[in-house]
């Protein structure tokens, strides 16, 4: 699965028929497995540019190679802070899928929308028009 701007694309698994029941078994297991492959391609995007950096301090540096990795290091630090805050409201997404309140707005009970979430399948509101 490839994740293009922290937006997971696996639209060819599960294609939604637009007569079945909301939110079934099928659907929710969809969007589980769209989380779940999010949040593991977060951690190897992470690893891997913990791990490029890495490679980058344990040579000699002069000053401008301390600045670039000064730079980096910060660069990393808002990564993870981004990331971390993504797998967390991933887990919160999971969390509803388990008690079946994914897919309906926490604050008026309505659906959300199967387009709505293959867009962002963070969301918790509908839009209302």
């Amino acid at each position: 699965m490839k994740i293009n701007k922290n937006i997971p694309l696996p639209r060819d698994r599960y294609k939604h028929n637009k007569n079945e029941l909301y939110m079934n078994s099928v659907m929710l297991s969809h969007f589980k497995t769209i989380l779940t492959d999010w949040k593991e391609d977060l951690v190897k995007e992470s690893s891997n540019i913990q791990n490029s950096i890495e490679s980058l301090t344990g040579k000699q540096p002069d000053s401008i190679d301390l600045g670039i990795i000064e730079e980096l290091h910060t660069i990393e630090y808002l990564i993870a802070k981004r990331d971390l805050g993504l797998r967390i409201e991933i887990d919160k997404a999971i969390n509803r899928i388990d008690n079946h309140s994914y897919g309906y707005c926490e604050k008026t009970k309505q659906k959300i929308g199967v387009d709505r979430l293959e867009a962002w399948p963070l969301a918790t509101t509908a839009i209302i028009t």
